[in-house]
Order: structure tokens, then C-alpha cells, then sequence
């Protein structure tokens, strides 16, 4: 017995769809952009600043996820708590990036936790 393919009505007509690409997807880089504006807007970004950039992004993305799930392992958790993540930043970053980092990812929580009980 032949197997025969079904055909749909646009295919037998000689009509074919384009497929998407989806080659070239910056997750990071439209947030990029939007601090560039803020911080400063009179100043431009090639194409390859934000290749750069949002590489960093992910390998800083990679190493707090990373570092975040061993603390949970250490202490014996199937799930990552923003104990973990915190202290995962403040082990990755030191000296004054420590700082703001604590200080930014505090403001975060507090901003979920608010938005959660509202």
C-alpha cells in the first residue's frame, strides 16, 4: 500500500508561503537601545556595539542562572529563590557593581511583590 501525502488547497495551486527566518534574534537588544536613549541620547550604536553588548548580557545571564541554581542545590532546593539570585549577583560582581546590584535587584523585588498584592 502507497503513503500518500495530504495536500493542502494553496500548495496544489502552486501558491507557497514564505517561511520565517529566525536567524538573527537579539533578545537584549531593544533594551539596550532604551538605556542607550536615557543615559545617553546624543550619542549612536553600530550594529556590532550591540552584537557586543548583548553577548555580555547573556554570558552575565548565564553565569547568575549557573551560579544561582548551585546555591539552590546546596541548600537542598528544587527551586531558585531571590535569595539565591541575589547572592549569585553579589558572588559574580564585586566591589561597586555589588552595590547597585543589590540595591536594583531589592527595588525589583519589592516592585514584584507590590504588583503581586495589588
Amino acid at each position: 500500500m502507497a503513503k500518500t501525502k495530504a495536500v493542502s488547497s494553496s500548495a496544489s495551486a502552486g501558491v507557497q508561503k514564505k517561511k520565517r527566518r529566525s536567524g538573527g534574534a537579539l533578545p537584549f537588544a531593544n533594551a539596550i537601545t532604551a538605556l542607550k536613549k536615557d543615559y545617553e541620547p546624543s550619542i549612536g550604536l553600530t550594529t556590532a556595539s550591540v552584537f557586543l553588548l548583548n553577548d555580555i548580557a547573556h554570558v552575565i545571564l548565564d553565569r547568575l542562572i549557573q551560579t544561582s541554581g548551585k546555591l539552590a542545590k546546596y541548600d537542598g532546593k528544587s527551586t531558585m529563590k531571590t535569595r539565591h539570585a541575589s547572592t549569585a549577583a553579589q558572588l559574580i560582581f564585586a566591589g561597586g557593581m555589588q552595590k547597585h546590584v543589590s540595591k536594583y535587584a531589592d527595588e525589583a523585588v519589592q516592585k514584584f511583590e507590590a504588583a503581586i498584592k495589588a
